[in-house]
């Protein structure tokens, strides 16, 4: 019998045995859990004992104990709710080595969990939790918890997860009295954002301790919390140390403001030290000073990314600049700045005045060399949700724009991106109406 094996029998047979290491197929995993294939990654952890292990840490990284229904639906709210984290207990009960892989943890206070005791015992379970977004809905006319309502027992175990070694993103949304010198614990706490969130004294208990200032890298204020950052930001631990230091904020941003959180803005910059990235968003009708004087030389020095966002509201108020003097800003950081990219949106609300004409005119100061010297890129996004005559707009700016943006247009150097679209929700209303 001839045993010979030909070349061609021998590569195919190669091929057929071959398999990529185990670090190439963790990055196919962690490709497909990056575009949302969970199903496939979840069958991919079927099929050998390896790729456990990497599927687990995709799979489990996020956990959501929050229900989708609005919080005024509170029957059928908590129904839905305490089924998945029965679910998930059982999970845990079952394999519990599945809290190993818990990173992300959203979890919406409700008025069933102030005194019960299964959150607590369930978050005792998680030790290595990175990212926390704690958010509360707990009435229809003020959705916001009061911390001090809370059993012991759950104020100390989020307390412990805020504290924990591995936790360095905090979200806390809807809260009020939350302990500031919960913060000065939180040894690796770099990333914080606040909406509708205000703070209370010193607490006592074992769970909370005084260090060293808090050094944050990146701050978001959302709604409602402008007064209530101050707070934070001026507090002062009972040795006369601050509770956060704000000098090594690389990132700062304002979503979703009114004047106050600006005003806040413009403190929290002048003593950060090396911020690189600054977004704001200004509302018309809140204020001025809008953005008046926010950016100063000391974060010029270091800023490279500048966005900012103005919603033009329905008041009825017609306006002559809709990027509210922001173009005056330009001028004053002119000859001393090193920008390299700058992102304006304008967000045009229902029946609200939309300017057109020379007054766009002015952003090609920003293709002066000698002004801004660094800057690469810049991007101009107009979205009109007015009712009246919202194509008829969004078809002048388009047309107009190799007249007002001509130098911008014809730039070499900078990367200018224009665009204008009307939302297609508003549409509907209108061709319903």
């Amino acid at each position: 019998m001839n045993t010979r094996i030909t070349r061609s029998k021998a590569t195919a047979l190669a091929l057929r045995q071959f398999t990529f290491p185990l670090e190439i197929l963790e990055h196919f995993v962690k490709c497909l859990a990056d575009q949302g294939e969970t199903a496939t990654v979840k069958a991919w952890s079927l099929t050998c004992r390896s790729l456990l292990p990497p599927c687990r840490s995709h799979i489990f990284e996020t956990v959501k104990l929050k229900a989708s229904t609005p919080y005024w639906y509170e029957g059928q709210e908590m129904h839905i709710r305490l089924e998945a984290i029965t679910r998930f207990e059982r999970l845990l009960d079952l394999n519990p080595d599945i809290a190993f892989y818990v990173r992300d943890v959203h979890y919406c206070v409700r008025n069933i969990d102030l005194d019960d005791q299964r959150m607590p015992a369930l978050f005792r379970r998680l030790s290595r939790v990175r990212s926390l977004t704690l958010s509360s809905r707990i009435r229809h006319f003020d959705p916001r918890l009061d911390w001090t309502t809370m059993s012991v027992d759950l104020q100390r175990v989020l307390l412990r997860i805020i504290q924990s070694p591995s936790l360095n993103k905090l979200h806390l949304s809807a809260i009020y009295n939350f302990p500031l010198n919960a913060f000065s614990s939180a040894v690796n706490l770099a990333y914080l954002e606040l909406h509708y969130t205000s703070f209370a004294g010193w607490v006592d208990g074992d769970n909370v301790s005084i260090g060293r200032p808090h050094r944050l890298r990146s701050l978001v204020l959302r709604n409602l919390s402008g007064e209530n950052v101050r707070t934070l930001i001026q507090a002062k631990q009972s040795n006369g140390a601050l509770v956060v230091d704000c000098t090594g904020i690389s990132d700062f941003h304002v979503k979703e403001s009114h004047h106050r959180e600006l005003e806040v803005a413009k403190e929290v910059l002048q003593i950060a030290k090396c911020t690189q990235t600054v977004s704001l968003y200004a509302i018309q009708g809140h204020g001025p000073p809008y953005f008046q004087d926010i950016i100063q030389s000391n974060t010029l020095n270091t800023l490279k990314n500048f966005a900012a966002t103005v919603s033009i509201g329905d008041s009825g108020i017609s306006i002559s600049d809709p990027l509210l003097k922001l173009c005056d800003e330009f001028e004053k950081w002119a000859g001393h700045n090193h920008i390299e990219q700058i992102d304006l949106t304008l967000i045009v609300e229902s029946d609200a005045d939309c300017p057109l004409g020379a007054v766009w005119e002015r952003l090609n100061c920003l293709t002066n060399e000698d002004k801004f010297p660094v800057l690469r890129h810049l991007s101009l996004d107009i979205t009109i949700h007015m009712w009246k005559w919202a194509e008829h707009i969004r078809k002048a700016l388009e047309e107009q724009r190799s007249k007002e943006f001509k130098e911008l247009l014809t730039s070499k150097r900078i990367d200018f991106r224009f665009s204008v679209r009307v939302d297609p929700i508003e549409l509907g209303k209108l061709s319903r109406g």
